[in-house]
Order: structure tokens, then sequence, then C-alpha cells
């Protein structure tokens, strides 16, 4: 007999999808659940909060499209994408619905937003304005939002009918909810949301209240911004300033101190969880916890972050090497940083690879040699003498008939080890420079990566002008760039180790490049200029060099496409990091956070309406 099982809906690690301007969590079915095309179940993929996306950049060329232009009331909630590609925008009007694979002028369901809760028997509910971005149950068919109330939708089975209201609990709330679902029928068993009265709410399916916490008094200020699912649980940033992880039964498992308490106005960031938990504790400060709420490691950004934290698993073929999960980070200024999850370190990058290395402690003319016992070795400079010859002034050498190998060992007194059990005490066995005795960490770097040495870190501005206005949540796609949308209205992708999306060197297309290293008084080509494909504007003849290919590996190739007559589908590259999103001339000032699509199509809603970037 098959027996239900409640499965917190968690991640599966290449499943995507950007974050909620607020930094909410969100997500969709786990591993092996995922119904096809049901790429943006959640604001932020998944109740883990891990802000990745299901696609790559690597087949983005920057082309935007104008998808609806008479959307009205946004306020910057994500877009949401269904199980058949369609987007769901929340705004002060209600809930939009868009089809962007529909014929132009039939693009809009339901023949408008939808405001109002009608259920058969109780007074209608106006659901307007909202205030968090829906979440989709697991297939694709259930829209669970906040406001006034928790409201639950039901989407019919086919067609384009408006949604059915199913429930209504009154709770006012601005904290994105997380549904608790059958492992066995995908049924929502219970929803999970925080209050404007500050407790942690749980309801079952027919709305009835199974617990609050704090169970007694509440905190008196909202819990407002979503918690994080965990495998057993639940937690979250409060508004006393500490972190909390609760069971499913609402009961306290840990809590431990992250700040200040937080004054009116301000929200309390949302916690991501992978093997721990990582939240911010101030404005700019990330803080890594264990499941038992023990503080781990902390990381200070140069600026505040803005929205949202988020993080990946990146091993991928062709992008960069890391071997473990890092956060990501973006500053307000629109620097990127990736930080390994087990030690709150900045990853860093071979100088000539997009591989991630281990920094080396070895001085700059030396190597890491191999494994030895850290007390067993004879250093030496060249082989033992011949019999009867002295050792020349200034050189040690080894004794008997022992050579000297390119470790600067001497062959007979080398103890090699693999683990520390393998010396003799009080000797370990570990990494040592080729001509010191220090010890050192083996680069992953290889030899021709000028000398192995880790030459960058992980932290990179994501426009190479200049500190660009970053207002929302970025997400990362699955090749591992960081994408966002600013304030003026473009939107950015970059990744950890500087590459743009498309840039490749003309003489190796396997490696990746950015256009960063024009003379000063030139610019690389822009939407409208006059140019020729990777040169600089000013000077025609002279290619922007790019700033991660070799000299013999040529100039820097893009789709660099001169338009002078704007119209609804317009071509742009992503040479120095971003693209505008605006389709008519001027600008258009972003409003939501961006989110992708299985295919690697990018949405946001700009004041124009929603556009596509592909």
């Amino acid at each position: 007999m098959l027996s239900r099982v409640p499965l917190i809906l968690v991640l599966s690690l290449l499943a995507v999808g950007p974050g909620c301007d607020d930094g909410n969590s969100g997500g969709g079915p786990g591993p092996g659940v995922t119904p096809p095309f049901l790429a943006w179940a959640r604001a932020r993929r998944n109740d883990v909060n891990q802000g990745l996306a299901a696609s790559t950049m690597g087949f983005n060329d920057g082309r935007l499209e104008l998808v609806y232009d008479a959307i009205t009331g946004t306020n910057g909630t994500t877009p949401i994408l269904g199980r058949d590609n369609q987007v769901y925008l929340a705004t002060d009007d209600g809930l939009w619905s868009i089809d962007p694979d529909a014929p132009e002028g039939e693009r809009l369901r339901w023949d408008g937003p939808v405001s109002r809760c009608e259920i058969e028997g109780e007074t209608p509910i106006d659901f307007t304005p909202m205030r968090t971005a829906p979440v989709l149950g697991p297939d694709g068919r259930d829209i669970v939002f906040t406001g006034s109330h928790l409201f639950r939708l039901r989407e019919p089975q086919s067609g384009d009918d408006p949604p059915e209201c199913v429930l209504a609990f009154r709770a006012e709330s601005d904290s994105v909810p997380i549904n608790i679902v059958d492992s066995f029928d995908l049924n929502i068993l219970s929803t999970t949301f925080g209050d404007s009265e500050g407790r942690l709410v749980s309801i079952d399916n027919l709305g009835r209240r199974l617990w609050s916490f704090p169970a007694n008094e509440p905190f008196g200020a909202p819990i407002s911004r979503a918690a994080s699912a965990t495998f057993g649980g639940s937690a979250f940033a409060g508004p006393d300033g500490r972190f909390y992880i609760v069971d499913l039964t609402g009961r306290l498992v840990s809590s431990a101190q992250i700040g200040n308490p937080y004054e009116d106005g301000q929200r309390a960031p949302s916690p991501l969880f992978l093997d721990n938990f990582f939240v911010l504790s101030d404005s700019q400060t990330i803080v890594s916890f264990s499941p038992e709420g023990t503080r781990i490691w902390e990381f200070a950004a140069d600026a505040p972050i803005s929205a949202a934290l988020s993080v990946a698993t990146l091993s991928t073929e062709g992008s960069m090497f890391v071997g473990g999960n890092v956060v990501y980070a973006v500053d307000e200024e629109g620097t990127i940083y990736g930080v390994r999850s087990t030690d709150g370190e900045l990853i860093r990058f071979c100088s000539a690879a997009n591989r991630a290395c281990t920094p080396s402690t070895c001085p700059a003319e030396a190597q890491c040699g191999e494994r030895f016992c850290s007390e067993s070795e004879a250093r030496c400079t060249r082989d033992a003498p011949d019999e009867g010859e002295a050792c020349p002034p200034g050189e040690i050498c080894c004794s008997g008939n022992e050579t000297c190998e390119a470790l600067a060992v001497c062959t007979g007194t080398r103890d090699t080890c693999t683990d520390d059990d393998d010396c003799t005490a009080p000797a370990t066995c570990g990494f040592f420079c080729g001509d010191t005795d220090e010890r050192c960490s083996l680069d992953s770097c290889t030899a021709d990566d000028e000398a192995g040495r880790c030459t960058r870190e992980g932290r990179h501005p994501m426009f190479s002008d200049g500190p660009v206005d970053v207002r929302f949540a970025p997400f990362i796609s699955s090749d591992g760039f960081v994408v966002a949308t600013l304030g003026d209205g473009r939107l950015c992708a970059r990744r950890l180790d500087g590459p743009v999306p498309n840039g490749v060197c003309s003489e190796d297309e396997s490696v990746s490049c950015a256009f960063d290293s024009c003379a000063t008084g030139d610019s690389c080509c822009e939407l409208g200029e006059t140019c020729r494909v990777g040169y600089c504007i000013d000077d025609p003849t002279r290619p922007c060099t790019p700033d991660t290919c070799d000299d013999d590996e040529g100039s820097c190739m893009a789709d660099m496409v001169s338009d002078d007559n704007r119209d609804e589908t317009i071509p742009q590259d992503w040479s120095r990091g971003c693209v505008e999103l605006a389709v008519n001339a001027g600008t258009s000032a972003a409003l939501s956070p961006p989110v992708m699509d299985a295919f690697g199509v990018i949405y946001a809603v700009t004041e124009e309406g929603l556009v596509a970037v592909e």
C-alpha cells in the first residue's frame, strides 16, 4: 500500500527562477514532480528561495520585444511563468495573465485582470491591491497569494476562462506563502505564510488554522518577507532581529540573533536554505547558520545588497567549475559577489580560464608539490656529488646515491603520505611548496594558466562602464550569469569571472570574453551607433581587446547591430553587460525583477508593459 507523505516543495539545482524585489521566497515542485514546461512555478523558483533559472544565456541575443503594453497598476512584484508559459502579474488592479506565444491582439487572457474572490454562499472579497507575486501549485493550476486574506484561485482544466476562487482565509499579509503538498497526488495539504501581526501561520487545504508561531504573543510587527522551506519545516527572519527555524507543527527548533530589531518600514530579509541557511544580518552582511542555529561565517559586501540572495551549484561543461555551492549577491551599485557556501570566502578564478581555483600560499616562484610528511623531507638543490667530490658552495646536496627530484626533495628521505595516519607524529601529511618548507593549498589551475595562479576574485561589476543602480533581486542562469534589472530601464548580465553573454574570442570561440579594453575616449558599439562588429566606435580600425582573450586569440566578437529605426523587435548586444528595455525612443524604467523561461527568454515589466528579451 502506498503511503501519503507530506513533501515540502524543494529545489532541483538546475531548475530556476528569479526573485521578487522584496526578496520573497518561492519555488516549484521538487525533483521528479515538475510537470513539463512548469518553468516558473514560484517567485524565486522553489521554496528554499534559491533564485535559479532553468535555462542558459547562451542563446539570448538581446533582442527586445514588447509583449503586452496595456498593463495597469504594476507594483514591482515578480512576473511568474505558468505551466503553458503564460505570464502571471500581480498588480494593484488585480491578477493579469498574458500568453506571450499567442498572436498579437490575442495575448491577454481572461479579458482583463481578475480582482475579486467570489465563493458561492459567501460575501465577495476584493483582493486588490495585490501585495505579493502569486505562487503556483505543483500542477500549475492553483494560484496562491496574500493581501487582505490568503487567497487560492483555481485555473480551469483547459481554455482561457478566468480562475475560480476556492479559498479566502482572513489574515492580512504581504508575505509570499509556502505550499506543502501530498507526495502521492501533489494536492496542497497546507500553506504557511507570515501575517501582519508578526506570526508565522499555517492553514490546511480547507482554510482551517493548524498552528501559529509564536503560539502566544506575536512579534507585534509584520513578518513581511517569506519564510524559506527546509526539509522539515520553515525558517524566517523575525522583526526582532532573530533568525527562527520551526518544524512542520510550528514547534521552535532553534533561533539565533542576526541583527538589531527592524525599525518601522524595514523589511526582514528572507533566508536561503541548502545544506545550511544564508541570511542578511544587516543591509550588507551575509551570515551562514547551521540547521541547529550555529553561526558558521559572515561576509560583508562593499555596499548594501539588493533585495535577495541566490545560491547555486555550478560545475557545468564550458562554464566555471566551482565544485561546491556558491552564494550570490548583488549590491546596490551593481557589483556581483560569489561566496563559497562552506567558508564565506570569495571564490577565485584562474587568470586564463573560467575554472575556479584555490589560492596557493606558496611564494610566486614556487609550485605546490605533492603530498609528503611535514617533518620528514630533506631539501636539496642538486644530486649527491660523485665520490670524492665536495658539494659546491651555496648548494644543498643529497647524500649517498640519492638524487634531487623536481620537488627539491631528496629521494631517499621523502616520506610520502595520503593522510596524517601515514606520518609519524608529530609530522602531518600535506602539500608543500617546491623549494620551501611552507605548506600550501593545491591550485586547481593548470600549469599553463600563468603559473597556475588564482588572479581574479569572484567580485565583478555588472556593467563595464561603472556602477549601476540595481533595484530588484537578480536570478542566476544555469550557465552562471547573474541577471538583474536596473532602475534606469536596462537589463544586465555578467558571470562572476567577467564574461558577458555571447562574447567569444574570434580565434577561439570556446573562450568567453568581455569588451572592456577600448582606449580612453572610445567605447564599444552600442545600439543606434554606426559601428563594425567587434570594433570601437571612435576608431573602427582598432578592435576592442577583450579582457579575457589571450594576445594570440584575436578580437572579441559579438552580434552588434546598428538599427536607427527602432521597431517592436529591437536587436541589441551584450557587449558591455547590459541591454536597454525601452522599445520606443528614450528610457523606460524597469518595474519588476527579471524572470527566464525554459528556453532562455527573459521577461520583465517596464513602464511600457511586459517585455521579452531573447
